[in-house]
């Protein structure tokens, strides 16, 4: 059965990203309303782009999900520009990319931890983690006055939270999961809930179909149902993308 979403808002964070753009396009053909968040003009213009040739119309702010007072300035924007928040997607993310750079690009040279550069891990960990938080925070108050409201954190698979080789990013989801199951205890009395997806294995990259990885749009069904009012009792949980389809 199709999602309903028409007359809901919301937020996807980091949706210059291939997966996040992926992610809001559901949103957007469910019929919700929504504002993408992207820290990059260049990741703002590509999902524009996109979406015009398709004829599906959005909001875009640049933000740095990191930087609490940019997040608190957009968020009203969004309020005062689009409405009341209902839906938020926190999907901003720094991976082995940004923590390698140019001088060490796909497939990575192993670097162990002690010799990584301090200021990529300290911005991994304010992105994918304080982001969480800050975006989390700016929304809370409003859902919480409105006695409902869902928040989506995007989160990889317990392997590569463990792993050697994903340090810091594996560890920083770990952190952003952790922290959103325990601010859904708190959210919980107050009608508004709060879980995390992950993709259950490698996903391909935007409209890529390569057989042995996860489908680029395998996370959009769980957003959805996550989103609905389908769920509206289901908080503090962890799901795959692998997992068989919700009811």
């Amino acid at each position: 059965m199709a999602v309903d979403l028409s007359g809901r808002i919301a937020i996807v964070t980091t949706a210059g990203e291939g997966e996040g753009i992926t992610a809001a396009e559901g949103l957007l053909r469910a019929g919700a309303s929504v504002s993408l968040w992207a820290i990059g003009l260049d990741d703002l213009t590509r999902a524009q782009t996109e979406f015009e040739a398709q004829g599906l119309q959005a909001d875009y702010r640049p933000v740095d999900v990191a930087d609490a007072s940019q997040v608190d300035a957009a968020y009203q924007a969004v309020r005062s520009a689009v409405g009341e928040v209902d839906i938020l997607v926190n999907h901003a993310s720094l991976r082995n990319d940004f923590l390698m750079g140019p001088e060490n690009p796909y497939p990575h040279k192993p670097v162990v931890f002690w010799d990584l550069q301090v200021e990529r891990v300290q911005r991994i960990v304010d992105v994918n983690v304080m982001g969480v938080y800050l975006c989390t925070r700016a929304v809370a108050a409003g859902m919480v006055a409105r006695g409902r409201g869902s928040i989506i954190t995007v989160s990889t698979s317990p392997g590569t939270q463990r792993a050697g080789t994903h340090i810091p990013y594996g560890p920083s989801k770990a952190a952003a999961e952790m922290m959103t199951l325990a601010m859904a205890e708190q959210l919980r009395p107050h009608g508004v809930r709060c879980n995390v997806i992950g993709s259950g294995g490698r996903v391909n990259a935007r409209g890529v179909h390569d057989p042995a990885n996860q489908p680029y749009d395998c996370m959009v069904p769980l957003i959805l149902h996550l989103a609905s009012d389908a769920s509206r009792d289901v908080t503090g949980r962890v799901f795959s993308a692998s997992d068989p389809p919700l009811g």
